[in-house]
């Protein structure tokens, strides 16, 4: 039931991202990248992107922000201390 409740999710995500550029407000919020860690996942390590086009979309365009980039380094890389 998880599985099927996971998918039809995916797929409403999906077609809500069918126009969209960002998930909230039409500019980059936390809800992408809470959001883009696990739609990354789902595209690049998955393998889903092509049953999801628009999903696969949007995280294309999460990868070319310096925004989005920079949270990726920080999260392979830690925090780096500002002392």
């Amino acid at each position: 039931h998880t599985r099927k409740s996971t998918s039809l999710f995916v797929e409403k995500l999906n077609e809500y991202l069918k126009d969209k550029e960002f998930l909230v407000a039409d500019r980059l919020t936390g809800a992408d990248f809470m959001m883009g860690f696990g739609l990354h996942a789902l595209v690049h390590h998955m393998g889903q992107g092509e049953n999801y086009p628009h999903i696969q979309r949007y995280v294309a365009g999460l990868s070319q922000l310096p925004s989005w980039q920079a949270a990726v380094q920080i999260e392979q890389n830690g925090v780096k201390s500002q002392k």
